[in-house]
């Protein structure tokens, strides 16, 4: 229920970082590089001693400059850590989707989140006790919490005069609902080609890459809780078994049926 690791790409390649979603909380602290980070629909430029935090299920998508030098440390954690005091995890729950994602340094009263960050990279890397390394996210999600009301007014910058946000909202609003190309089209006045370009411009991925991805989370979470498998696929979306399971599969590494004894499934890392 806590993960944490400090990579370095030299010659960093963009495709290899798509749009994905966890199933665990992270924070990610950008160190080194050039480029954007979308979080469902909202673009946030990045700069050097960065923060973004995502909460379970949130999809995000790094778009680097492949000729820099790309350093990053990403920590992920289960909330039940913090179940004592869930109030702290206000800025990761307490926001829309995709809004209020990115801390600049400027956040932060001191640069202490720095220090702490470098902390949980060492004591993970060295294997020590687990009460080490979640003192240390007690204290960097602290640091996160105090500088949560400084972000009130970045909420990153809305693509195409909200076009995509509202999308984005419509789609998770009525995630299970019978959403088509065609639904959307009529509902925000755009054609189906105009609304496919938007959509990959500002989250990386297809309408419906991004609607798979978020029914199999939800089907996920389900299947964790004691759901039959066939029961959730249909709560989330899939009128076909079949094509749910291959779906499944690809995305997470296993059967849905096996998923309740495996709670190491990861995702792509940003």
């Amino acid at each position: 229920d806590l993960s944490c690791h400090h990579t370095i790409d030299p010659q960093p390649n963009p495709d290899k970082f798509p749009m994905h979603a966890h199933y665990m909380y992270e924070i990610f602290y950008f160190i080194e590089g050039k480029g954007s980070y979308y979080v469902e629909g909202n673009s946030y430029k990045l700069q050097q001693n960065d923060i973004l935090i995502m909460r379970q299920g949130e999809t995000h998508k790094l778009q680097i400059d492949g000729s820099k030098p790309y350093e990053r440390s990403v920590v992920h954690f289960s909330p039940s850590i913090f179940k004592d005091y869930p109030e702290i995890l206000r800025p990761f729950n307490d926001r829309p989707l995709g809004r209020l994602n990115q801390f600049r340094e400027s956040a932060f009263s001191t640069g202490h989140y720095i220090s702490t960050f470098k902390l949980i990279s060492n004591a993970f890397e060295a294997n020590q006790p687990k009460f080490h390394l979640i003192a240390h996210l007690y204290s960097l999600v602290s640091e996160i919490y105090l500088a949560f009301d400084k972000q009130a007014n970045n909420a990153g910058q809305y693509a195409d005069n909200h076009v995509i946000v509202d999308i984005v909202d419509y789609i998770n609003t009525h995630l299970f609902d019978n959403i088509s190309l065609d639904t959307l089209s009529e509902r925000f006045y755009l054609s189906k080609s105009q609304i496919n370009r938007l959509f990959k411009k500002s989250t990386g991925s297809t309408v419906w890459e991004y609607i798979l991805i978020k029914r199999l989370m939800k089907a996920r979470d389900l299947i964790q809780q004691g759901s039959p498998a066939l029961k959730a696929s249909s709560k989330c979306g899939f009128r076909d078994y079949s094509s749910f399971y291959r779906a499944y599969k690809a995305r997470f590494g296993c059967s849905p049926k096996s998923t309740k004894n495996n709670q190491s499934i990861a995702f792509n890392d940003g």
